[in-house]
């Protein structure tokens, strides 16, 4: 999902071949993502882990009830407070992309120092959780570099919730037809509805288009870098 197009691509698995498959062999964009392995065959330059997915994994270590665990829990969950505070100062326009990166540099430093604290602390389950965000910190803060990242991929998990709900529903597609079926009028509704451009009418075009053999009507209204 971008601002403007989302694109639904169903697969038999969720591995590394699906990823390959859906993304492609060149990854040209930023891809904003959870932390599973599959995504480890993209440069950590081309990704921004999700931070909201992080604040839950701090509370977690807090909920453990374990000393090294919460004292790394509860400087990671301070961590990830004041960056959404000065995150959302940088969206409403209270100062620019020179100051959001000098206002983070001590955040990102105070995270970084946590987590080889908690690496080397006592508490093995801690120490390989910190081992884990420490491989792919650089990926943590994407968005403070580069326009039109997000610090969190909840845009796309918006998108994918009618699907989920759809599935749920009902129980899925059990044929390739039924698949490309979904995954094509998902990405048509979906897409039309962030761009606030009405579905029915759209989808009646595209029908009068394919059984009259004429162009049909244009989903993606402009190029834009995914």
């Amino acid at each position: 999902a971008t601002q403007t197009t989302v694109y639904f691509q169903i697969q038999a698995q969720r591995g590394r071949e699906g990823l390959k498959n859906f993304l492609g062999a060149v990854v040209k964009g930023i891809v904003g993502s959870d932390r599973w392995g599959g995504y480890a065959r993209l440069l950590l330059a081309r990704r921004q882990i999700c931070r909201a997915h992080l604040k839950r994994d701090f509370q977690k270590l807090i909920d453990s009830g374990n000393a090294a665990a919460i004292k790394t829990g509860r400087t990671g969950l301070q961590v990830v407070q004041e960056l959404f505070t000065i995150w959302h100062n940088f969206q409403v326009g209270t100062f620019g992309r020179r100051a959001l990166q000098s206002r983070m540099a001590p955040v990102q430093a105070r995270l970084e120092r946590a987590l080889r604290r908690g690496h080397h602390g006592p508490d093995p389950p801690t120490a390989r959780f910190c081992r884990r965000i420490l491989k792919i910190y650089p990926a943590l803060w994407t968005f403070v570099i580069h326009p039109n990242v997000e610090p969190t991929n909840n845009h796309a998990e918006r998108q994918l919730r009618s699907a989920v709900l759809w599935r749920k529903r009902s129980f899925g597609s059990h044929s390739a037809d039924g698949c490309r079926f979904a995954e094509r009028i998902l990405t048509v509704v979906q897409t039309l509805r962030l761009q606030k451009r009405p579905v029915l009418p759209f989808l009646r075009e595209t029908v009068h288009a394919h059984r009259n053999r004429t162009t049909p009507p244009p989903l993606i209204m402009c190029a834009e870098t995914v």
